[in-house]
């Protein structure tokens, strides 16, 4: 899996596509949203257009991890086979897209990790609406995946912020509220912890 996600700038033509992104822009994203964050050109392209969606009672909007600070895009791909085939266990590793085999996967399609300036998780939801859900039960299946994926986990965890990158295409339903995930190291926490560790943004894909 590892091999097809594998992205050369230089000779794929992906890549040279995306040199005319105002037309082709929409029909690259459909397909390969999330390898193309491997790109540093394709992160700096579509940072203009990320929105937060801020919290209720926050009008001022903040800026996510990418769009301060682009390098920090993950560099290579790293698949996660379905747990039931008895995945070797991992050490977390910054800089890495961890795209997880299963169509099924609870919250993301996709994340990665950034080490400064905030030790933060971005995860990347190509979505058509909010088919991944955001629900307490579905955020509790994302973090005991991930305890089951990565060796010490509830270490790495503590104090990690999140942000949730959500893909649309500007026909599709529109996310404009907060997503209240209960996006945390354990699953007991209250609104104000959530709402200080997770940060929704929002691009949509324009024609």
């Amino acid at each position: 899996m590892g091999k097809l996600l594998e992205v050369d700038e230089k000779s794929d033509i992906i890549f040279r596509l995306l040199t005319y992104r105002k037309v082709l822009l929409p029909e690259i994203l459909e397909r390969y949203t999330l390898h193309a964050f491997l790109s540093r050109f394709f992160v700096e392209g579509i940072m203009q257009g990320l929105n937060e969606l801020p919290p209720p009672g926050r009008h001022r909007q903040q800026t996510c991890v990418l769009q301060s600070n682009p390098e920090k895009h993950p560099r290579r791909p790293v698949g996660l086979i379905a747990l039931e085939h008895n995945p070797s266990v991992l050490n977390v590793e910054y800089g890495v897209l961890y795209v997880p085999e299963s169509r099924n996967f609870p919250l993301v399609d996709a994340f990665f990790f950034v080490d400064a300036p905030r030790r933060t998780m971005v995860g990347v939801q190509v979505t058509a609406g909010a088919e991944h859900g955001t629900r307490t039960s579905t955020v509790r299946q994302f973090n005991n995946l991930l305890r089951s994926y990565f060796n010490g986990w509830e270490t790495f965890a503590e104090g990690l912020l999140w942000e949730v990158i959500y893909v649309q295409h500007e026909d599709s339903t529109p996310i404009h509220a907060w997503q209240e995930c209960v996006v945390v190291a354990h699953a007991k926490c209250n609104g104000r912890e959530v709402e200080r560790r997770t940060d929704p943004h929002r691009l949509v894909r324009r024609s």
